[in-house]
């Protein structure tokens, strides 16, 4: 997306949930070549794991979105395996098994996603709640309050409806990391596909604020949110995969994962938090 513009679907819904239980999603840029695909374990205040993925066919987006679908379903049983499973449910992780998969998908299939991604965002789909029918912040807004991060949630099958065969491969690729990890884990809850969710962060500052993906149901009146949050308490696990073709640490946006909810005031110890580069192509995995 130009101008540094950042695209990241993010199944919040498509949150692994068991069952009753539900996970989220991002993206990230595939390199032209496979390293080891060993995991490599990372010691504390740095990222826990890290693994390369094995390099695939590259994605055919000329082809129907049932066919790109077919495709990003095999991507997914080809680079989640029982390690990656065992990283993400390790209860000895500091950062509740959050890692980084690199090159989850491959430069076609990102290329592809990021451009019918941004084509939504022309047309005004994403909105900062999801809700399609909340008008866009108007120039005063941004003003004086600075911008927001936009999204819209994808419904099960809307991509293929809509003809967008990218995304229709990113929607199955994410719905078989869930059910990959589900069948890997037997011994755990089993996962179910939540929403998948659509974001924008165009720059000027934009960023999610320090939160907890899961939210028991105690502390929250479901009627008081948006429908796409409001099963915050069945999330277990989050997927994000990063969409941007271009990325440097100068442009900022890196994700933070901490051990603990950090203090209001102040800053989190060093070794308390983890800062995760967001290269295109990539999955973070981490248990919500």
């Amino acid at each position: 997306c130009p101008h540094g513009r950042r695209i990241m679907p993010v199944i919040i819904g498509q949150r692994l949930r068991a069952k009753r239980w539900t996970w989220r999603g991002l993206l990230f840029v595939a390199a032209g070549f496979a390293l080891s695909p060993c995991l490599r374990l990372r010691t504390c205040a740095a990222l826990p794991w890290v693994r390369q993925a094995p390099q695939g066919i590259l994605t055919d987006v000329a082809r129907s979105c049932s066919e790109t679908a077919r495709q990003g379903r095999e991507r997914a049983a080809e680079v989640i395996d029982a390690d990656i499973a065992n990283a993400v449910y390790c209860p000895e992780c500091r950062f509740h098994g959050l890692g980084l998969l690199e090159d989850a998908v491959d430069s076609a299939a990102v290329r592809c996603m990021r451009e019918e991604a941004c084509r939504l965002v022309e047309q005004g789909r994403l909105t900062p709640s999801g809700d399609p029918t909340e008008p866009q912040l108007s120039p005063q807004f941004k003003k004086y309050l600075g911008s927001l991060p936009t999204l819209t949630i994808l419904k099960p099958g809307q991509a293929e409806r809509e003809s967008l065969p990218g995304l229709s491969y990113g929607s199955a690729f994410l719905e078989s990391v869930c059910q990959q990890l589900s069948s890997l884990r037997p011994e755990n809850e089993p996962l179910e596909p939540g929403t998948l969710q659509l974001a924008c962060y165009d720059g000027e500052g934009t960023a999610y604020h320090v939160h907890e993906d899961y939210v028991s149901a105690g502390e929250y009146d479901p009627d008081d949110l948006p429908e796409h949050h409001r099963f915050s308490m069945k999330r277990r696990v989050t997927a994000i995969l990063y969409l941007q073709d271009e990325w440097n640490e100068e442009a900022g946006g890196n994700f933070r994962g901490h051990v603990r909810r950090p203090p209001e005031e102040g800053q989190p110890a060093s070794d308390e938090f983890v800062d995760v580069q967001q290269k295109g192509a990539s999955m973070l995995l981490f248990r919500s």
